[in-house]
């Protein structure tokens, strides 16, 4: 079984963010991320856990709502840009 637990090195010891679930003792390895990258398991501007979810959370919808471009032909908005777009098209090859 694989676990992953965030935390923070401080004094010589390892401070779990949370309790991992299940686990009374097991071999652990122990990765350094890089200190200039800002660490969940301290909030920079005091937000909790779950605050930072809900921002991740409203990002995510914004992206959703916004849509993704996927190739192609243009992105239409409504179906009646779509409808007059057809038309325009329709009526150039009659001529």
């Amino acid at each position: 079984m694989l676990l992953t637990v965030e935390g923070t090195f401080r004094n010589g010891k390892v401070e779990l963010a949370e309790q991992p679930k299940g686990v009374e003792e097991a071999r652990v390895i122990v990765t350094f991320l890089d200190p200039s990258q800002q660490r969940a398991a301290e909030p920079a501007n005091g937000e909790t856990e779950e605050q930072k979810r809900e921002v991740m959370r409203q990002r995510a919808f914004a992206r959703m709502q916004k849509g993704y471009h996927l190739g192609g032909g243009p992105y239409y908005k409504n179906r009646e840009e779509l409808y007059e777009d057809r038309l325009q098209r329709y009526d150039k090859r009659d001529g």
